[in-house]
């Protein structure tokens, strides 16, 4: 092995240390003790964060590289003589790593596509939005639709708009039917205990606030007007709730 394939070798190495010890297992690399599905779980989780941008160099990486850091991890098992932790019980490679190498696979073979935005990100958006202490500034504005969008899957069409062609056309992106490509306010619906409507025009309180019910007018899949309800969670919901004032 050259000296640069030892040195790439180690910087994987450790990487999966570093990994290891975000989740409490920086005095167990070897994963010892655990039974064969959870280790193909911590491997997987680990081929989760290296697809999700979460390598030496930040940035998202290709199924093979990922391979190569798998790789270097699994040789740290080696020594005290533990099995392959990406084996499952049936001497093959876990499916669930495999899931996540063929998710990468398919990311990366999308045209024109972009780096996607990570939970990590938003995290940070939070908390330098929260610093500001501006709950209706742009960036406090644009944290919630980023974190709507990380749950609901938003599209960047369906929440913001292009700066060109509004210069080009002085108006918003518009459907095919002429309506907004963006949310409105009617697209969001509220509903309390025992499914009960709950009203826009009054404040509301998260507290009664049992489901959201998202409707998506226009889908390239051309679902149009499905609705899709989530359940409550104190975290994601105040975006929600934010928004529609701003909608309105």
């Amino acid at each position: 092995m050259s000296s640069k394939a030892d040195r790439t070798l180690l910087s994987h190495q450790r990487h999966f240390i570093k990994f290891s010890a975000s989740v409490n297992l920086a005095n167990n690399v070897a994963l010892s003790g655990f039974s064969t599905l959870t280790r193909n779980a911590i491997m997987a989780c680990f081929a989760v964060t290296l697809a999700s941008g979460q390598t030496i160099l930040c940035k998202s990486i290709r199924a093979d590289t990922i391979n190569k850091y798998l790789s270097a991890a699994v040789s740290l098992s080696r020594p005290f003589h533990e099995m392959n932790p990406l084996i499952n019980i049936m001497g093959e490679k876990s499916q669930l790593v495999k899931d996540i190498i063929h998710e990468t696979k398919r990311w990366k073979s999308m045209p024109n596509r972009r780096e996607p935005m990570t939970k990590d990100m938003v995290r940070y958006l939070i908390k330098t939005s929260a610093s500001s202490k501006l709950p209706d500034g742009n960036q406090a504005v644009m944290t919630d639709w980023l974190v709507l969008g990380l749950q609901a899957g938003f599209r960047k069409i369906e929440w913001s708009q292009d700066a060109t062609l509004l210069a080009q056309t002085n108006t918003h992106h518009r459907n095919i039917d002429g309506s907004s490509a963006a949310f409105v306010s009617s697209d969001f619906e509220f509903r309390g205990p025992n499914g009960i409507r709950l009203s826009h025009t009054k404040p509301l309180l998260l507290h009664n606030i049992e489901t959201v019910h998202i409707k998506w007018r226009n889908q390239k899949n051309l679902d149009n007007g499905q609705t899709i309800p989530f359940a409550k969670d104190t975290m994601w919901l105040r975006p929600y709730v934010y928004d529609i004032e701003h909608l309105s």
